[in-house]
């Protein structure tokens, strides 16, 4: 591009704008680096075809361990010359399968390994050039041409199907040893690729009639590759459980392919309705069940409208299905938050809410669904409150606090001075954590816990929970001078906690006229 050019463009506000939010909206997902970064990452380097970079890198690190990723991003990133110099670099030079037994099991493994990723990975991307050159160096390596085969479909390259179709007959390789998620004929369905599917039907039909070719076609929304597989069954000689394919189709969520296989005969079913819930199509649903022969649905099919949290198809269930929600069901809309759901559930009395229905809208801050629940009588438990504390729901605990008499599990006092393991932050925030011990009476603290959570808030110095549970002490529950020995033995123990000495300090020096206790001024 011209520089003159380009800087105008680049230099335009408006543009450069619309530029890089276009290539933050493409690289979303992705992972991405900073160049300090790239430098010591070889698979990068290699992926992204800085050769230079990449040499210098294997220099400086000393040898890296021979890693097959770092050969695959060299095929994925298009660069010959890197994967040549990986192989030399690393002296690939694989055992003779014919010496297998005269060399260690883990090195020949390793070399089976990594040559056949390096070819299948080159099939799958097309990569004629380092196919050649794999072929040509290493031409007393009998290679998996199978699964060469298979990937090379990927790579919409027909040239390249027909030469691993040749080099499977010329090495006669036993395709029956593969599984059908190898099988050259599914991939081919799966890609709607019909004109790959008719040359091996002709040039290689090994290992067909093992295939299961319909499914992926319907997997993938292949209806052309549907629709030849049913005209030529005979041809195929292949045999389908013509009972699964709506089933399949509505799993797949795959609409017109379903009417098509209704208009062919292949009409029954058994978990189609089912499955068109589980997808929240509730036009195929209907579908399914005006036009297939005894399609019926389970409670199934409740679960997953009410998962979806889609009214509309619960209602519809009700009204045209004997089916109704189990309890687990029930309680779990209580916690998905679609309080018409809810309702519905109750007005209609198709499901029973237990304690866990509470439980669950308290864990997930529903108070809308929490007070309805307590409103309709529906019982509940320690556990709704300790939800609520353990995510952190204020609005919820205070809810429960004056509605319900459950209160909440005494062990939930241990979990409010507890931290993250990975961040290090306390798992309670702290205005939860004042109304809990300032109102609950499972967070009144006695003479000898609060030694306890006051020693792990001065081994870390939070000196803002110090003060914090100083300032919720009852002057009943530990006597000053209690407290005057506590904050001797912590001046001692945690000499470097200075700020959380200092906060008890204060507080002493406020709270009491003791000349007893550590001046630490």
């Amino acid at each position: 591009m011209n520089s003159t050019l380009f800087l105008k463009v680049f230099n335009s506000s408006v543009l450069n704008r619309l530029i890089f939010n276009k290539v933050r909206e493409l690289s979303r997902g992705k992972r991405s680096f900073k160049w300090h970064e790239i430098l010591v990452l070889p698979d990068v380097l290699a992926g992204n075809n800085y050769l230079q970079l990449l040499k210098d890198c294997l220099d400086k690190s000393g040898g890296v361990d021979i890693d097959s990723e770092l050969y695959i991003n060299a095929i994925r990133g298009g660069n010959l010359e890197i994967f040549k110099y990986l192989l030399d670099y690393f002296s690939v030079n694989p055992p003779r399968q014919s010496l297998f037994r005269e060399i260690k099991v883990e090195q020949f493994k390793f070399y089976k390994i990594n040559l056949d990723a390096m070819l299948i990975n080159s099939a799958l991307g097309g990569r004629t050039d380092i196919i050649t050159y794999l072929l040509n160096t290493f031409k007393s390596y009998r290679f998996d041409y199978y699964r060469a085969l298979s990937a090379s479909a990927y790579s919409g390259n027909f040239e390249l199907l027909k030469f691993f179709v040749g080099k499977c007959k010329e090495n006669k390789i036993e395709a029956s040893n593969y599984d059908v998620r190898e099988n050259v004929f599914n991939q081919c369905a799966y890609l709607g690729r019909l004109d790959m599917i008719g040359y091996l039907v002709t040039n290689y039909p090994h290992n067909m009639v093992k295939s299961d070719m319909i499914s992926y076609a319907i997997e993938s929304g292949q209806i052309d590759v549907v629709i030849y597989l049913l005209q030529n069954k005979k041809i195929f000689k292949l045999t389908y459980q013509t009972e699964s394919l709506l089933d399949q189709a509505a799993y797949y969520n795959r609409f017109e392919i379903a009417q098509f296989l209704l208009r062919y005969g292949h009409g029954k079913c058994t978990a189609a309705m089912d499955n068109a819930a589980y997808n929240g199509n509730l036009e195929f649903l209907k579908w399914i069940h005006s036009n297939t022969r005894g399609s019926r649905c389970s409670a199934q099919a409740f679960y997953h409208a009410v998962t979806n949290s889609n009214y509309e198809m619960v209602r519809w269930l009700h009204e045209n299905t004997t089916e109704r929600c189990s309890k687990d069901t029930s309680d779990y809309a209580a916690g998905q938050g679609d309080i018409r759901i809810v309702k519905y559930i109750h007005e209609k009395k198709i499901g029973e809410f237990s304690n866990l229905a509470m439980e669950n809208a308290a864990r997930f801050g529903h108070l809308d669904i929490l007070q309805f629940l307590h409103d309709n009588k529906y019982s509940c438990s320690k556990k709704a409150m300790d939800n609520a504390i353990i995510t952190n729901r204020l609005e919820i605990v205070q809810f429960l606090h004056e509605h319900r008499i459950e209160g909440c599990s005494e062990s939930m006092l241990s979990h409010v001075f507890s931290y993250d393991l990975i961040t290090k932050k306390p798992k309670t925030e702290d205005i939860l954590l004042q109304w809990l011990l300032c109102n609950r009476p499972e967070f009144i603290l006695s003479e000898s816990n609060i030694d306890t959570y006051l020693s792990k808030l001065f081994t870390i110095d939070d000196f803002k929970r110090v003060e914090l549970l100083l300032n919720c002490i009852r002057p009943d529950i530990i006597s000053k001078e209690k407290l005057v020995q506590l904050q001797k033995k912590y001046n001692l123990i945690y000499p470097n906690s200075n700020q959380s000495n200092l906060i008890l300090y204060q507080y002493l020096k406020n709270n009491t006229s003791s000349q007893y206790f550590c001046n630490i001024m």
